[in-house]
């Protein structure tokens, strides 16, 4: 998958920014874009959609934006999905663990990541445990 990570806040502006890629199989000319967001703050995440029936980034080719930022600092990130956990309303996590999550295997030289996308244009606190062990 590939997405658009914030390190700098970005300034007024929401241009569609469109990604070329090498698809999973290895064809070219693939795009996806990205309906970004007015005036991301640091640590926002952009998740590109994919051209119609691809499952995946192997090489980017271009990252076009249709319109300029005036300010902040973005990152073109690619990167896997290992878990995922909906909290479907406030005060109602889910939760995933060895049995209900498949015990998803990590990659040797994974760099892991917790994404939070939150629908709501108000604040939430986000409270909760990471752990990873080896047996």
């Amino acid at each position: 998958m590939a997405g658009i990570e914030w390190s700098g806040a970005g300034g007024a502006g929401t241009p569609t920014v469109t990604l070329t890629y090498t698809d999973q199989d290895g064809n070219t000319g693939a795009t996806g874009t990205v309906s970004a967001v007015a005036s991301p703050g640091i640590g926002t995440f952009e998740i590109f959609t994919l051209a119609p029936g691809d499952t995946g980034v192997r090489a980017p080719t271009s990252f076009i934006q249709s319109a300029t930022r005036t300010s902040g600092t973005m990152h073109l990130v690619l990167f896997r999905l290992l878990a995922q956990i909906e909290v479907p309303a406030a005060n109602n996590p889910g939760s995933i663990d060895a049995i209900t999550g498949g015990m998803p295997r990590i990659p040797d030289g994974a760099v892991i990541q917790l994404l939070w996308f939150g629908t709501a244009t108000t604040a939430t606190n986000f409270i909760g445990n990471y752990v990873e062990s080896h047996g």
